[in-house]
């Protein structure tokens, strides 16, 4: 039975938040349906920029749909835009022993130069079973960095994958269980797919069609400072005023919680205090040349001296053309919460990543460079340790009215535009299922 002639506020305009206010619209067409943001666009770590001179936005952090999305593809089908997303087949590289291999495909691991042929049998058909087993859930039993070697050879988890591990965990990277290994191998397509525009572009034609189609309303430039509860009904006071609501959905940062009222407050205290998380942080370069000269879109960084975990060459993928013929390079890191680097400038950072940019791109010059842009999320990716489907937080804090969507509730998925949908579609289920406020 839908919802009737009630009031939902949620909480955050990323793509959970919109999912979310999609689907509740679809299941109780009666519903009033209100999405405060404290940004003043859409998209949340999906949001990006657009510069003076460029025709698409650019990503604060790197994005790209796989071709087993079929829940965000579902929703772009479903409000006629679908045709927004384009795949395509970009190179992927590996940086090891000072040398770029090329490692995207099944034959790439045949033609892998530092493992013999027995060793990449084997890491070929670990990988194979990884990607065939579709009972990952069972994997969360077993860490990765012990079990993982099992499944694919001592040598090829040792120079492939370890690295890989500790660069992106840092002090946690003993603690990560294989069914997140498992998750990122089984979701992984060859091809690529990114929308026109940029995904902040995709962010507000999603708020369009949600305003136009099904009547959301949007508060951007909002912050929540408060929330009282009365009885089944909530007070939310915003920098902007006070608005009264029947549900809320929040969708915001954790560290956001604590600061409403003592029901998110016990929540945060239960489910968020003592996990374990990692703060995004990506550099972006603007150059005048190329830096992969032979058009390689992502290279992860294999040796654990570097310090940072992925160089990422957007124009490599997406035209240079959308971007006044600028070449952008992101340079990625996931960093524990106390890390020196995120306190550091953009251009201090650079200056300690120079020489190793430099070992990678050999013909970087400082004069190559046109400007760099430094962005950070505090609570950017979660750890994941053995058994945590026994401690993913409810949707639903309390016996109230109040529902939570996070990253920590996608496992074994750690996060990603697709299972942000994803969640947000199932919150939606949720709630319209609660027989406690239809």
């Amino acid at each position: 039975m839908p919802i009737k002639n009630q009031k939902a506020v949620i909480v955050g305009a990323g793509f959970t938040g919109l999912s979310a206010a999609y689907y509740l619209s679809k299941n109780n067409p009666d519903l009033e349906i209100v999405i405060v943001e404290k940004e003043g666009q859409a998209g949340g770590l999906a949001g990006g920029f657009k510069l003076k001179n460029w025709t698409w936005s650019l990503d604060y952090f790197y994005h790209h749909l796989f071709t087993s999305d079929k829940d965000v593809l579902e929703l772009l089908n479903r409000l006629g835009l679908a045709d927004m997303v384009k795949f395509k087949l970009p190179k992927t590289s590996l940086f090891i022993k000072q040398k770029k291999i090329k490692f995207d495909s099944p034959q790439d691991v045949i033609t892998y130069p530092f493992l013999n042929f027995f060793n990449k049998l084997y890491l070929g058909s670990g990988l194979a079973f990884l990607k065939l087993w579709p009972f990952g859930l069972k994997l969360e039993a077993y860490t990765t960095a012990k079990f993982l070697p099992k499944i694919i050879g001592q040598p090829a988890y040792q120079q492939i994958f370890a690295p890989l591990l500790k660069s992106k965990f840092d002090r946690y990277a003993g603690r990560v269980n294989l069914a997140w290994f498992w998750a990122r191998i089984k979701s992984r397509s060859r091809q690529l797919g990114y929308p026109q525009g940029g995904f902040a572009h995709l962010a507000s034609r999603l708020v369009d069609k949600l305003q136009n189609q099904i009547k959301v309303e949007f508060q951007f430039h909002t912050k929540v400072t408060s929330i009282a509860s009365h009885d089944q009904t909530f007070e939310l006071k915003t920098d902007k005023g006070k608005t009264k609501a029947d549900i809320i959905v929040l969708t915001s940062p954790p560290e956001t919680w604590q600061n409403y009222n003592l029901l998110t407050k016990n929540y945060y205290q239960s489910f968020i205090k003592d996990k374990s998380y990692l703060s995004a942080q990506t550099l972006i370069l603007r150059l005048n040349k190329r830096f992969f000269d032979d058009k390689t879109y992502w290279l992860n960084i294999n040796q654990t001296e570097y310090p940072f975990l992925i160089v990422a060459e957007h124009t490599n993928f997406i035209a240079k053309k959308y971007y006044n013929n600028q070449h952008l390079v992101y340079i990625g890191n996931y960093l524990p919460l106390d890390h020196k680097y995120l306190n550091y400038e953009p251009t201090q950072l650079l200056k300690e990543f120079w020489p190793y940019l430099t070992k990678i791109s050999p013909g970087l010059k400082k004069h190559h460079l046109i400007d760099c842009h430094l962005f950070q999320a505090r609570f950017g990716q979660p750890v994941m340790p053995v058994g945590y489907s026994k401690e993913i937080p409810p949707l639903k804090v309390g016996s109230s009215n109040l529902y939570i969507a996070n990253m920590l509730q996608v496992y074994p998925y750690d996060r990603g535009i697709n299972y942000a949908v994803k969640l947000g579609r199932r919150l939606a289920r949720f709630i319209t299922n609660d027989r406690k406020i239809v």
